[in-house]
């Protein structure tokens, strides 16, 4: 049961950075969901098929709360012409994935896979970042995804299709420019 918990906090987690693409905010994210859940339901609903759809659309609507409260602050700065250029975010780093063997060979390759992907999830816009996270890192079904969403069940496989289609388009466009062994 507390591994299962773990599991799905570090889960939701991936989600909350990727959606507000910081750590410490998506740690924020997290308190906040956590608050939630733990006053919301009971410790035993834990492990109810429910409760992951439902915690998981619980951080992303706090992920994108942050993420407004974030875009007003930053509307403010610039609007008081207080901090110039001081705005861009931290490179990201990247952990390299877990090889089935170590041969330093197959560990460049998965970790050269892994920049590429990551470089064309952050140019395709956040709705398809956001489904193509749960679909494929978090493997929600299509019913658990529109109800994260909120939106109907026929809509998250078109979204999802064209969401694709973006990111397919992204990686050709750096396979083209060679921006992806940096």
């Amino acid at each position: 049961m507390q591994k299962h918990l773990i599991d799905l906090v570090n889960d939701a987690y991936r989600l909350a950075a990727n959606i507000v693409g910081q750590p410490d905010d998506a740690y924020d994210v997290m308190q906040d969901a956590a608050t939630i859940a733990l006053t919301k339901r009971k410790e035993s609903e834990y492990a109810d098929a429910e409760f992951k759809p439902w915690f998981f659309k619980v951080v992303r609507n706090k992920a994108i709360d942050r993420l407004r409260a974030n875009t007003i602050a930053l509307k403010r700065q610039q609007a008081d012409c207080q901090l110039q250029n001081n705005n861009q975010p931290d490179d990201a780093h990247s952990i390299l994935p877990h090889a089935s063997s170590n041969e330093p060979d197959m560990l460049l390759s998965q970790a050269q896979s892994k920049q590429r992907i990551d470089l064309a999830l952050a140019s395709i816009s956040a709705s398809h970042r956001e489904i193509i996270l749960l679909k494929d890192y978090h493997d929600f079904s299509y019913a658990q995804i529109a109800e994260i969403l909120a939106i109907a069940n026929g809509s998250v496989m078109s979204r999802l299709f064209r969401a694709r289609q973006s990111l397919k388009t992204e990686l050709l466009k750096l396979a083209e420019k060679g921006e992806y062994n940096e």
